[in-house]
């Protein structure tokens, strides 16, 4: 596992991120990279590859730089179509703060 990816995960670790008994999949694709943000009880952990999801999100690089850069918001990215969603994005709400640690703490 990156040396960040397990940062993440020790950021969000014991860090209430939604609903008890909210169960969510996010595939989070960066160029080739893709990752798997989990919500589980609550809980949020980042994983490394692709997987069963709910929701898929395709982030451009410069989105991704901006929003780890705090320059932009996510809803910014979507609205100017530098973040590409399908499936069920309508879930996202839940994982917003996890979703936003995963993208601080990409390379």
């Amino acid at each position: 596992m990156p040396e960040w990816l397990a940062a993440a995960n020790t950021s969000l670790a014991g860090r209430a991120t939604g609903d008890a008994g909210t169960q969510f999949a996010a595939q989070i694709s960066i160029e080739d990279e893709v990752y798997r943000l989990v919500l589980a009880d609550g809980v949020a952990s980042i994983q490394p590859g692709a997987g069963e999801h709910d929701v898929a999100i395709a982030i451009q690089p410069q989105a991704a730089a901006a929003i780890r850069a705090g320059t932009q918001s996510v809803a910014d990215a979507i609205r100017q179509g530098n973040v590409q969603l399908s499936g069920r994005p309508d879930l996202l709400a839940e994982a917003g703060r996890a979703l936003a640690e995963l993208l601080r703490a990409t390379p």
